[in-house]
């Protein structure tokens, strides 16, 4: 019977004293790095590729995207590009000028495709927007899997809100990215901010939930990234 690393990596991290005895084995064999500690080196731009590209880190790159007055939506060019199979997008906060409807501020990231990210926001806003992000691109096999996805709520809807993961993941081998929210819909003068404002947590290996405030002001929608190592 052939078993891929994943099948590997999920007896070992989960079958007691047999998987702590396979562990030790791959360790030992290079195949398969310590949980937490990537082969007991910390994980750092160019040490996969010294490593013969099994560990570590490949690239990292920041960069802002910035949606124009009256915009919702804006893109950036990353260079290199990146293989988004091994890249999570971490979102690094955002700012703008808008006297009347701080809502417009708020804005959600994603990487779209190999060289490009993508920033939404709501319509019927006004004023620049600008959010940073960096993009950071693990070498193949470090990653065990990798999840991207949003979460709606509904003005004045019912919250916490929770969304089921396609693959279930090991909960002590995962973090949860998050790329930001935005408004959802039209929003007008005056809609209440802290309404869009989403706390999001990975609560099971198949659930993410996240919390937003109940009383009315408008929708929103929040993305985030699982990677699971």
């Amino acid at each position: 019977m052939n078993l891929s690393r994943r099948d590997l990596f999920r007896f070992a991290s989960s079958a007691g004293a047999a998987g702590a005895l396979l562990r030790a084995q791959l360790v030992a064999a290079a195949q398969l790095p310590p949980i937490g500690s990537c082969g007991g080196s910390p994980i750092v731009a160019g040490a996969g590729a010294a490593a013969g590209g099994t560990l570590g880190i490949k690239s990292v790159q920041y960069g802002t995207v910035t949606i124009a007055n009256a915009g919702t939506s804006a893109t950036t060019t990353l260079s290199p590009a990146v293989d988004t199979a091994n890249s999570v997008l971490v979102f690094a906060g955002n700012q703008g000028a808008d006297s009347n409807n701080s809502v417009s501020l708020f804005m959600r990231l994603v990487l779209t495709n190999t060289n490009t990210v993508t920033g939404f926001r709501a319509f019927g806003v006004s004023g620049t927007a600008t959010a940073g992000f960096y993009i950071w691109e693990f070498n193949p096999g470090v990653l065990v899997s990798l999840q991207v996805g949003t979460m709606v709520h509904t003005d004045g809807g019912a919250s916490p809100v929770t969304t089921t993961l396609g693959t279930p993941v090991i909960l002590a081998n995962s973090m949860l990215f998050h790329s930001g929210q935005n408004a959802s819909g039209s929003v007008s003068s005056g809609s209440a901010d802290s309404s869009v404002l989403a706390r999001l947590q990975l609560t099971g290996v198949t659930s993410v939930v996240a919390n937003w405030q109940t009383t009315a002001g408008v929708g929103a929608t929040a993305g985030f990234t699982v990677a699971e190592f």
